[in-house]
C-alpha cells in the first residue's frame, strides 16, 4: 500500500474517532449545573457535573437526573434511596428501608456558608447498594418528617438530597411518592470512595477510617 493510501486510511480513521467522541458528548455524556445546596456535601452550589445517560438505571444509592415531577421543565439531581414497593422512613436524617437502617459512620463536623446562612453540619458516610457517599445532617433544623413513612409506587424510585434537612425531595412532594423510572434522564456511576468538600480536608482521616469499616450488608 502506498504512503498516500495509508495517509487516507489514517485520516478516515481519525474522522471516525472524532465523530465517535462528538456522538458520545451529545448522546451519552450531559453537563449539568448544581443550582442549590440540596446535594451538599457531595456537590456544592454552582458545581458543574457530567452525567452519563447509560447510568440512568434505578439502583439504590445511585445519583440520577430527572425532571422535577411538579415542574418537568426543571431538572433535579438527587440520590435514589428506595425502589418500587420499598417502604421508606427517615429518622434524624437517616433512611430506613423496609425497617432496615442504612448503615452509616460519623465523619465529623462541617461548616458551610450558603449565601448569608451558616450551616453547622454533622457529616456521615452512608453505605447503600454499591455506593458509599457523604450526607450532611443539620441537627439544628430537626426532621419534621422523622416519624412519617412512604411506600414507593411500582415503577418509581424514592429520591433524597444528601443535604438531608435542606432538600426538597420525595419526602415533601405532595403529588406523588417517587420518580417515574421511565422519566430518569441520566445518572452517575456509583461511588465507593466519596470526596470531601475542599474546605473539609481536616476530616480525611476520619473518612478513611469510616471507609475501612464498610459493612458487608448494604441492601435491605
Amino acid at each position: 500500500m502506498s504512503f498516500e493510501k495509508i495517509l487516507r486510511v489514517l485520516v478516515a480513521l481519525g474522522g471516525l474517532v472524532v465523530l465517535a467522541v462528538i456522538g458520545a458528548r451529545f448522546y451519552i455524556f450531559h453537563p449539568y449545573r448544581i443550582p442549590s445546596g440540596g446535594m451538599i456535601p457531595t456537590y456544592q452550589v454552582d458545581a458543574h457535573v457530567v452525567a452519563n445517560h447509560l447510568e440512568r438505571g434505578p439502583e439504590r444509592g445511585k445519583v440520577i437526573v430527572f425532571p422535577f415531577p411538579e415542574n418537568e421543565t426543571q431538572d433535579f439531581i438527587q440520590r435514589i434511596i428506595g425502589v418500587g414497593d420499598d417502604r421508606v422512613r427517615v429518622v434524624g436524617g437517616h433512611p430506613r428501608i423496609n425497617d432496615w437502617e442504612v448503615p452509616s459512620c460519623d465523619v465529623g463536623k462541617y461548616v458551610s456558608i450558603d449565601g448569608n446562612v451558616i450551616h453547622h453540619y454533622e457529616i456521615f458516610v452512608e453505605f447503600l447498594g454499591r455506593s458509599a457517599y457523604l450526607v450532611a445532617i443539620d441537627a439544628l433544623l430537626g426532621d419534621s418528617k422523622a416519624e412519617a413513612s412512604w411506600t414507593v409506587k411500582p415503577g418509581h424510585v424514592f429520591t433524597m438530597g444528601d443535604n438531608r434537612m435542606n432538600s426538597y425531595d420525595s419526602r415533601l412532594w405532595p403529588s406523588q411518592t417517587g420518580v417515574d423510572v421511565d422519566s430518569i434522564k441520566d445518572g452517575f456511576e456509583p461511588t465507593v470512595t466519596p470526596t470531601l468538600p475542599s474546605d473539609a480536608s481536616a476530616l480525611k482521616s476520619a473518612l478513611d477510617a469510616c471507609l475501612t469499616k464498610r459493612p458487608q450488608k448494604t441492601s435491605p
